[in-house]
């Protein structure tokens, strides 16, 4: 069973699905992911849709408000989606 101060308020968690990867950037991208702030914490960010290269994502970098720099294990090629879950601030 979940203990209920272990529980996150449902209320506060909200998720956001970047822009889709140009590609021909190489293994470091910043896409728009609109609504997302830096006050944020970032629970998960995982690939929604992967691009024409199918490469991982590895890592990511929150800098400021509405972008992510997303890290893969290559360029991704074009139409990468990541989907970043949030506890909003």
């Amino acid at each position: 069973a979940l203990v209920a101060s272990n529980a996150l308020p449902s209320a506060k968690l909200a998720y956001y699905d970047t822009a889709a990867s140009a590609g021909g950037t190489g293994a470091t991208e910043t896409l728009v992911a609109t609504g997302l702030k830096t006050g944020d914490t970032i629970l998960a960010v995982t690939l929604k849709t992967a691009g024409a290269s199918s490469k991982a994502l590895i890592d990511y970098k929150h800098p400021v408000d509405d972008q992510i720099v997303l890290i893969w294990t290559a360029d991704p090629g074009a139409g990468a989606v990541a989907r970043v879950l949030v506890l909003k601030a």
